[in-house]
């Protein structure tokens, strides 16, 4: 092959890496997320009838508005779309003082051990739901094999929602619950 045909070739596989790292992959992480949060939905609406959770029950309508606002507003979550969010967004202080999980605990107060155990594994999943989209985005999916969290991704995941991410994704959940219940 002669230089100008290699030069050529080249040009168009890089240009098929970033329209796929660009355009489909996006499309595709948006679908996925949605679709994954359709089915934690469904799960917890499973999981309601067969443990008698009350539709109209306070932590049930709660959790599934939250889940409603994500879903609806998913094409805008991303990681850079989250910082902003936790830097300008300013609708946690204007609901009230209490965090998202306060609030989720005193709701769930008045269910029996095991009804508040799987309100509390559908709000854990949809958070590690969440930040599994994050860090898939195309500027952290570049990044993985370097930082290695392909291998460890759950466990590290569940160690930083459960950590350093519990405040700033309860932030983001009663932003995601305001918008769900309107």
């Amino acid at each position: 092959m002669n230089a100008e045909l290699m030069s050529i070739l080249s040009l168009l596989s890089i240009l098929g890496i970033v329209v796929v790292l660009f355009w489909l992959y996006p499309d595709y992480l948006l679908d996925k997320l949605r679709q994954d949060l359709f089915s934690l939905r469904d799960d917890l609406f499973d999981q309601a009838v067969e443990n008698n959770i009350p539709f109209d029950h306070d932590a049930y309508g709660m959790l599934r508005s939250t889940m409603n606002g994500v879903i609806r507003y998913s094409h805008r979550i991303s990681f850079l779309h989250m910082v902003a969010f936790l830097l300008v967004d300013k609708t946690y202080e204007q609901i009230d003082e209490e965090t998202f999980d306060q609030r989720l605990e005193r709701k769930i107060s008045n269910l029996d051990a095991d009804q508040r155990e799987i309100i509390r594994n559908v709000f854990f999943s949809m958070n590690v739901t969440l930040v599994k989209h994050f860090i898939m985005t195309p500027p952290f999916i570049m990044l993985a094999p370097i930082l290695g969290w392909v291998y460890g991704m759950n466990k590290i995941i569940g160690r930083l929602v459960n950590g350093r991410l519990k405040e700033p994704l309860g932030r983001f959940d009663l932003g995601a619950y305001a918008e769900g219940a309107r």
